[in-house]
């Protein structure tokens, strides 16, 4: 029976004490004993259960942000900075002749011998250089040799070692080769030693010149590279670890994560009794009845805190003090933080508007993936083709490798200048042969496969509005239709 006049009741006050500014108190836990642990939002809704699992991943994901802000402004910056001033100081003066007509120039190209033999005996020189004129704070000890490794055409090594008196020696042994070699490398050893501590404490420093041979192209490739350190702190001092955000902010990584895999491992044991209970009522298997509530996510949830409680512990015990070109510990820091970004996916298929674009990106990345699989075969010959009559003129096209990654590029509106400067400017091909055999590429990839990958992006961002508009409204009028019913039920009370 419908009340004949409507009353305004406060929320959160009794009925009879609302006047007394009373307010009504009930326990949470007798309402909790029907919550669905597979619907960790919709208990804290309605329960007021929090998901605590969310909050831990949020707050990894801001974790390995700062984590990797104080990295790139410590680490990183020190190993870019370190980086260019070596190079600056290895390849100051040193003048290469512009090579021959018709070839590309590219970045360390040495084209002629005469420049071979200038750069590798002034690269000689500064290696005992270096200790004394390059601006440190700390003290540079150099190794009383450095060493030349010649890798030949056959297979065979040749190991020398060089000291200040006898560098000329030592670059007249290595023009011999000058035919024959695949790489020349040149290294020598500094320590450098830590000024402010107590103990005799050095860092190695390692510097690299390489010289490759490149046979397609009958140039030499000079690389300048040397080995990454850090200042290792000490562990056994608290204050050490706690202000230094290199391992502090690793340690609090490490710890959320043990918290995450407690309460995975508690809600994954709730389901399980959960699903036991229903399947017991209905008669089915208990782990068909789990696996089928069972949120798939959580098995990349479960690999993602394994690897970054791993990772965590490594950069703590380990640190970059690893003489390598890139530490093997960054990679896996790295993956963890590109793991936890990832893991927060997940979330976004609550609103469905804002997992949108995820929904677009995959469907459209299948049907790209088999248009293009039916352009490969042309994309393979065009490849094959370019590389056995540009291959010998251009490094471009000089391997497989190189010459897919160009192809890819002018397929996208890239490098379409150095494209066609590559297949016309060149004296052994025919002009309008370089021209046309361009222009063919372009027309092909630009004007069709660009399009046709555009289209059907556009094609999928339609289907997915339109589904995405069609479930607001199946969502929307069941409620317009409790209103509507409400509505003529109090005109026909009170038409009575």
């Amino acid at each position: 029976m419908l009340p004949q006049q409507s009353r305004l009741q406060l929320v959160g006050f009794d009925d009879g004490r609302a006047n007394k500014g009373g307010f009504r108190v009930a326990s949470h836990s007798s309402m909790r004993n029907n919550i669905k642990p597979h619907h960790i939002f919709g208990n804290w809704n309605r329960y007021f259960k929090l998901p605590y699992i969310c909050f831990l991943e949020v707050s990894l994901f801001c974790s390995y942000f700062l984590f990797t802000l104080f990295h790139q402004k410590g680490a990183v910056a020190f190993t870019l900075d370190f980086s260019k001033s070596l190079s600056s100081f290895f390849l100051k003066d040193i003048r290469i002749h512009n090579p021959p007509a018709g070839i590309t120039v590219g970045v360390g190209q040495i084209y002629y011998h005469k420049d071979l033999s200038a750069v590798i005996n002034t690269s000689l020189q500064r290696f005992f250089e270096f200790p004394v004129s390059f601006p440190c704070a700390y003290p540079i000890i150099v190794n009383d040799n450095g060493n030349v490794k010649i890798e030949l055409k056959n297979g065979t090594e040749i190991d020398l070692e060089f000291n200040e008196n006898n560098i000329e020696q030592t670059s007249n042994i290595i023009k011999r080769y000058f035919q024959y070699f695949n790489k020349i490398t040149e290294s020598c050893i500094y320590h450098v030693q830590v000024a402010h501590q107590v103990q005799d404490t050095r860092m190695n420093l390692e510097v690299f010149v390489e010289f490759t041979h490149d046979y397609d192209t009958d140039t030499i490739f000079m690389d300048l590279s040397h080995t990454r350190f850090q200042e290792k702190f000490d562990l056994t001092s608290q204050n050490s670890i706690l202000s230094t955000f290199d391992f502090s902010i690793p340690i609090f990584i490490g710890i959320l994560n043990i918290c995450a895999l407690i309460i995975m491992g508690n809600q994954t044991y709730n389901l399980y009794r959960y699903c036991y209970a229903k399947a017991t009522d209905s008669g089915q298997r208990p782990f068909d009845v789990f696996w089928k509530k069972f949120d798939k996510w959580d098995l990349f949830a479960l690999l993602t805190h394994i690897v970054s409680i791993a990772a965590s512990i490594m950069y703590i015990l380990v640190g970059q003090d690893i003489e390598e070109t890139i530490p093997p510990i960054v990679y896996l820091m790295a993956a963890s933080s590109f793991l936890h970004s990832m893991l927060l996916v997940r979330y976004l298929k609550l609103k469905p508007s804002a997992f949108l674009i995820l929904m677009v990106f995959y469907n459209s990345a299948i049907k790209i993936l088999q248009f293009l699989v039916g352009c490969l075969t042309v994309f393979i010959g065009f490849l094959c083709f370019t590389n056995c009559i540009f291959g010998h003129l251009s490094e471009n096209f000089a391997t497989a490798m190189q010459g897919s990654a160009f192809l890819f590029c002018t397929m996208h509106g890239d490098s379409l200048k150095d494209f066609y400067d590559t297949m016309v400017l060149q004296y052994d091909i025919n002009y309008y042969f370089g021209f046309f055999t361009a222009t063919f590429w372009i027309l092909f990839a630009l004007s069709i496969l660009y399009n046709i990958t555009i289209s059907i992006v556009q094609e999928m961002m339609s289907i997915e509005e339109y589904k995405l508009a069609h479930k607001d409204d199946e969502q929307t009028m069941p409620a317009f239709n409790i209103i509507f019913n409400d509505l003529a039920l109090l005109s026909a009370k009170h038409s009575l």
